[in-house]
């Protein structure tokens, strides 16, 4: 399977990254993300503090799931609602389990995959967004 990692990469968890034999690539030109991010199946995001990260809606939207941390709100949102897998650094085998289940089981990784590229369609595309708009404008 192939990842994507975004943010700044945690010394710690890149060693742990490559003793899993999860290639590691650092500092993607910005023109280069759609195609990786259509290419992983997987965005690892290690961020200890996000607001609203534009790269994981990028993601879900391409069927990626993603691998974050709960600290923030968004994250603790998805992780809640089974749209992505906690990362977990103090218990790093509990989150390589669940990521080594989900290639194995090419049925889940592909549901859970639908699963993110519809909350993107529902809750953040441009005409889900502009008709929740209209409907709060004209319910006043």
């Amino acid at each position: 399977a192939t990842f994507f990692l975004a943010g700044p990469i945690h010394e710690d968890l890149k060693n742990r990254l490559l003793r899993e034999n999860i290639d590691v690539v650092e500092n993607i030109p910005h023109s280069q993300i759609p195609t990786q991010l259509n290419q992983a199946k997987f965005l690892i995001l290690s961020s200890f503090s996000e607001g609203l990260p534009n790269v994981i809606l990028e993601a879900m939207s391409c069927g990626v799931v993603p691998v974050i941390n709960p600290s923030f709100a968004f994250g603790r949102y998805l992780i809640s609602n089974n749209l992505a897998i906690e990362l977990r650094l103090d218990r790093f085998s509990v989150t390589i389990e669940e990521i080594s289940d989900m290639i194995d089981n090419k049925g889940l990784l592909e549901k859970f995959g639908n699963r993110c590229i519809e909350f993107v369609r529902e809750n953040h595309s441009i005409t889900s967004v502009r008709e929740l708009n209209l409907k709060n404008l004209f319910q006043k």
